[in-house]
């Protein structure tokens, strides 16, 4: 299911929404996003448009299962502009299975070769809840790259009241800097934050939960509070950090904690007071 928009044009909004009080489910892949700018079904790179208010792609059902990936993005490329919000919300009462790896991510940033920079004009997040989640592996981030500026908050918050299983990598990360275009790195006007919160959490390689801003500036507040009711365990060390090169006008260091039982303490990051 998706929304592509291309060059040379605007748009009032952009959304799309699936709501069901009953099961999805999927023999094989699902894909649900918004795509302003970037590759078009020809493989050609085109522009972004101008969206005057809110792109958001919003999700609810009872639960949600999947005989292949689960792919869930909103992409803001070459130029495009969100003059609102960039929202993703993904809700389910009960599990979310996907079967084999899941992505959620709003990015916002420019294709090689192109010059133009995109921006979101007010806040950019992705809210995830659902009775317990499981998958092959899990990406959740926001990205923005290129000089692409985020006018008001950029939010990832994940939460479970269940179990979060991935048998791969777990990663949850916020980028914002400048790959190497020329273009810079991201502005984020407001606060950066990452919430994740479940009744466990496996992970059987990776596990990562960073907010990333080299050559970005991050004026508001940064901050990654991970809560657990119960076990954590990873196939890998854990890496929670909040990595940045502060320039000019920065907003500062920000706040890294984590709240789990006692047997999983053993972690490189403070206890949530």
């Amino acid at each position: 299911v998706g929304t592509g928009l291309s060059a040379g044009g605007s748009a009032a909004q952009a959304t799309s929404n699936i709501f069901t009080t009953g099961a999805l489910t999927t023999v094989g892949a699902f894909t649900f996003n918004i795509q302003n700018g970037g590759q078009n079904i020809n493989q050609m790179l085109t522009g972004g448009q101008v969206i005057a208010n809110d792109a958001a792609l919003s999700l609810s059902a009872g639960s949600v299962a999947t005989g292949d990936i689960l792919d869930v993005f909103l992409n803001n490329l070459d130029g495009g502009a969100i003059n609102g919000n960039a929202s993703i919300l993904f809700s389910s009462a009960g599990a979310v299975t996907a079967g084999t790896d899941a992505t959620f991510e709003i990015i916002s940033a420019t294709n090689v070769g192109v010059t133009l920079t995109s921006s979101i004009g007010s806040d950019a997040s992705i809210v995830f809840n659902s009775g317990s989640f499981s998958a092959g592996s899990l990406l959740t981030q926001i990205v923005n790259l290129d000089g692409a500026t985020i006018g008001g908050n950029a939010d990832l918050s994940f939460i479970t009241t269940g179990a979060l299983n991935s048998t791969g990598n777990t990663i949850f990360r916020l980028l914002n800097f400048d790959d190497g275009q020329g273009l810079g790195g991201g502005t984020i006007n407001g606060d950066a934050s990452i919430n994740v919160n479940a009744g466990s959490l496996a992970s059987g390689g990776l596990l990562v939960a960073r907010i990333l801003s080299h050559n970005g500036v991050i004026l508001g507040d940064r901050s990654v509070p991970i809560s657990l009711a119960n076990a954590l365990t990873a196939g890998g060390a854990p890496d929670f950090a909040l990595l940045a090169l502060p320039r000019s006008g920065d907003g500062g260091p920000g706040t890294l904690c984590i709240s789990v039982p006692r047997a999983s303490r053993r972690l490189r990051a403070p206890l949530c007071p």
